[in-house]
């Protein structure tokens, strides 16, 4: 995934400067590789969390990273080969185990069970119409679906589907860039508590 070392390629910066220099340039190199990779963050994990968390191992890593190379083994350049290999495997590991730590904070292994719930007792309660909780589903099954899926979905007329389109629109449960457009997830703050429990507990300001 590096195909350089950040830290040999501005070493002007190095341990003195306590990685602010080289870490602002690991992290970019990083972040990028990540996009190119398909494997972004997009909003669900951050590294810069983990390496606030092992922030003396992280200056230790990048401060080996500018080390001269130890021996005829050590690779062929001016620097060290281990320890650039051994900051590789620090600063992906610690991305891996933010991975982690929001796969068990979202609980994403329940949610279709969560969003559904919610939609049934919204709608046993009279405040969503019948088949909301149907059109949820779906659409967190599938990523999006466009609005005349929706009577299919629901087992209704156009019309009715309309409103039962309207109203989850209104309460921000579905969002759409347009009009016409394609139905999406919405993620409305009085919904997040019944949607990720783990993220924001119940009773929790």
């Amino acid at each position: 995934m590096f195909v350089g070392n950040p830290a040999h390629q501005h070493r002007g910066y190095g341990a003195a400067h306590n990685g602010h220099g080289n870490g602002r340039v690991a992290r970019l190199f990083t972040q990028a590789w990540c996009l190119k990779a398909g494997v972004g963050s997009e909003g669900l994990w951050t590294i810069s969390r983990g390496l606030a968390r092992r922030k003396a191992e992280y200056q230790v890593a990048l401060a080996n990273a500018d080390e001269k190379r130890m021996n005829d083994f050590d690779g062929r350049g001016y620097l060290s080969q281990r320890y650039l290999g051994e900051f590789c495997q620090f600063f992906l590991g610690t991305a891996t185990d933010q991975v982690e730590f929001m796969q068990e904070l979202l609980a994403l292994e329940g949610m279709l069970n969560r969003i559904v719930c919610y939609g049934e007792r919204r709608e046993s309660a009279k405040e969503l119409p019948g088949g909301s909780a149907l059109v949820l589903r779906e659409i967190f099954l599938r990523g999006e679906i466009v609005r005349g899926d929706v009577p299919r979905i629901i087992g209704a007329s156009p019309r009715t589907a309309q409103k039962v389109t309207g109203e989850l629109l209104a309460q921000r449960l579905v969002t759409s860039g347009s009009p016409k457009g394609p139905l999406r997830l919405g993620f409305p703050s009085d919904a997040a508590g019944h949607y990720f429990p783990n993220l924001y507990p119940a009773g929790a300001d």
